[in-house]
C-alpha cells in the first residue's frame, strides 16, 4: 500500500507538473542511474539490474531515511509542485525498515526517459514466495524483490 501511494503521487506528479524533475531538487545531488534513494539511512540492496560494482543497485545511496515530499526525501521528488500541493503529507518508511533481509524501500530513476521504480522484499511469506507471489509476478526483473513503477520491465 505504501509503495503505490508513492506510485500514485509520482504519476500525479508527472501528469501535471510542467518540467518534471525525478532527480530532485537542485543542488541536492542527487543523480537518476548514479543513486538511488532508500527509506533507510544505512541501506545496501541488490534492488534493481543495473549496477555499481556488480550490487545490483544503481550507484551510490543517496537521500537516505529522510521522509520530506519536498524533493529531498529518499524519494527526491519535489511532490509539493503538483496542483493542489503533495498528496502525501511524508513519505512512507518500511515497517521493518532494517538491512537485515532488505526489509525497506528503494528509489531509483531515469530522469530523460522520466520513468522510476520503486522497490522492496515482502515480508510475508504468502506473498514473497506463497501461493500469492507478488515477487515474481510484478512484471519485475529481480524474482525477490516486488517492484512497481512506470518503468517498462521494471529493470533500473
Amino acid at each position: 500500500a505504501d509503495l503505490d501511494a508513492i506510485r500514485g503521487a509520482l504519476n500525479l506528479y508527472l501528469t501535471t507538473v510542467t518540467s518534471p524533475d525525478l532527480d530532485g531538487a537542485a543542488g541536492a545531488g542527487f543523480a537518476c542511474g548514479t543513486n538511488y534513494g532508500a527509506s533507510i539511512a544505512s541501506a545496501s540492496s541488490t534492488f534493481g539490474a543495473s549496477s555499481a560494482a556488480g550490487t545490483g543497485v544503481p550507484g551510490n545511496l543517496l537521500q537516505a531515511g529522510i521522509f520530506t515530499v519536498a524533493g529531498a526525501g529518499w524519494v527526491p521528488v519535489d511532490l509539493t509542485g503538483i496542483s493542489g500541493g503533495s498528496p502525501l503529507s511524508a513519505l512512507p518508511r518500511d515497517p521493518s525498515n532494517t538491512t537485515t533481509g532488505n526489509l525497506y524501500y528503494g528509489y531509483s530513476c531515469d530522469n530523460s526517459a522520466k520513468t522510476y521504480e520503486l522497490d522492496t522484499n515482502l515480508e510475508s511469506t504468502r506473498y514473497s514466495s506463497g501461493a500469492d507471489n507478488k515477487e515474481n509476478k510484478d512484471g519485475g526483473n529481480h524474482d525477490d524483490f516486488y517492484e512497481v513503477g512506470n518503468d517498462p520491465g521494471l529493470d533500473l
